[in-house]
């Protein structure tokens, strides 16, 4: 996965921000102050660490080379992974932030959480806006 695909996919998730709790290294974006993906960008290689179903985390570990349990992360809730692993095809990686991203939202009040994804669809309905 490309860094600056990476993150030009994040931006573009509706009411997502970027926020550097952590220093400049960390780039971390959040949905309503709540954060679901760190991407430690100084890094070589390159790592993202995302929210993950503590299920489905265990289950991603097992099955593909390169996924590890969240460094400096709760460990369950959380899989971090190098950008340039050759065992997981970008769609995925997209695929897995926006499993991470709308698990975020599921915990929002329904009034944000509808709003969101009112603004999901229509960023579905015309892709290039």
């Amino acid at each position: 996965m490309d860094f600056e695909v990476l993150k030009r996919y994040l931006f573009n998730l509706p009411e997502t921000r970027l926020e550097f709790p952590q220093g400049p290294d960390t780039l971390v974006f959040k949905i309503m102050g709540k954060a679901f993906a760190y991407v430690s960008w100084q890094s070589d290689p390159i790592f993202i660490s995302i929210r993950c179903d503590p299920q489905k985390a265990v289950q991603l570990r097992n099955q593909y080379h390169g996924v590890m349990p969240g460094f400096h992360m709760n460990r369950t809730h959380w899989n971090s992974i190098y950008l340039n692993n050759e065992h997981v095809p970008d769609d995925l990686f997209l695929q897995w932030i926006d499993d991470a991203y709308h698990q975020t939202i599921a915990e929002l009040p329904g009034f944000l959480r509808r709003r969101i994804l009112k603004k999901l669809e229509k960023l579905k309905e015309n892709p290039e806006k």
